[in-house]
């Protein structure tokens, strides 16, 4: 997906954020990557979806389940409160978020808006 994403990322932001009226907001790097990322995430599905499923035995122990995010009860004793990593996953989302969101209003909403206005 890498070798992908690097080439696809370059055309975008040198062709597609120049020379297509409509993605000229392509030019802002958060939102180029925003869309290539998107991109791979769909085209993975989209690959799993047409690629046969392996034999369940090459795959036992690698594949994500709920059961293997369960933690024992002796770590989830000694992982609460300040040290939860649900806590800590919560806060990266949330800054995650903001970031995107302040992007998304300045650009939009915001001062570089004003300014792009005539």
């Amino acid at each position: 997906m890498l070798i992908f994403a690097f080439p696809y990322t370059w055309f975008l932001g040198a062709y597609v954020a120049k020379h297509v009226p409509g993605l000229v907001f392509l030019d802002n790097w958060m939102n180029l990557t925003f869309v290539v990322w998107v991109t791979c995430v769909l085209l993975l599905v989209v690959i799993s979806l047409f690629t046969k499923a392996p034999d369940p035995e090459r795959t036992r122990g690698i594949i994500w389940s709920w059961s293997v995010a369960k933690m024992p009860e002796s770590e989830r004793e000694r992982n609460r409160g300040i040290r939860n990593l649900f806590l800590w996953w919560s806060i990266f989302i949330a800054m995650m978020l903001a970031v995107y969101l302040y992007m998304a209003w300045f650009q939009f909403a915001g001062p570089a808006a004003a300014a792009a206005k005539p």
